[in-house]
């Protein structure tokens, strides 16, 4: 019994997030997610190749379910040959209120608070940046 609830549990966390992909431009060889630059400003040249959304249900904390959805937004722009997202929205889903994120080595910091703090939101562009 035991073992049964530790594979549910390992099945439901693997399951971190969910999202969209809207290829909005041309779509590249995909690249490595690791890789993916992280910006919440638009750089001085880029080409935009997709629009993203990702949502996290999953963490144990608003900040888990944040790097949940920034890790499926990066698996997101890497599958469409991005290698940068430009962050447009990071925060509570569902009603909840306005989160600001920074970024800090490639986490999404939070500042802010609402009703729903697990359930996260990340909406980005996945971009090639010269």
């Amino acid at each position: 019994m035991i073992r049964g609830a530790i594979l549910a549990f390992a099945a439901l966390l693997s399951a971190c997030a969910s999202g969209t992909t809207i290829v909005a431009g041309e779509r590249r060889a995909a690249t490595n997610p690791e890789n993916i630059q992280v910006l919440l400003e638009e750089p001085a040249q880029f080409e935009l190749v997709a629009v993203l959304t990702a949502t996290s249900r999953t963490g144990f904390s608003p900040q888990q379910s944040l790097d949940h959805a920034l890790a499926e937004i990066r698996q997101r722009a890497a599958a469409v040959g991005a290698n940068a997202v430009i962050i447009d929205s990071a925060g509570q889903g569902q009603g909840g209120g306005p989160i600001v994120g920074t970024v800090t080595g490639g986490t999404v910091l939070l500042a802010g608070g609402g009703s729903h703090p697990n359930i996260q939101d990340v909406r980005a562009r996945a971009v090639v940046v010269p």
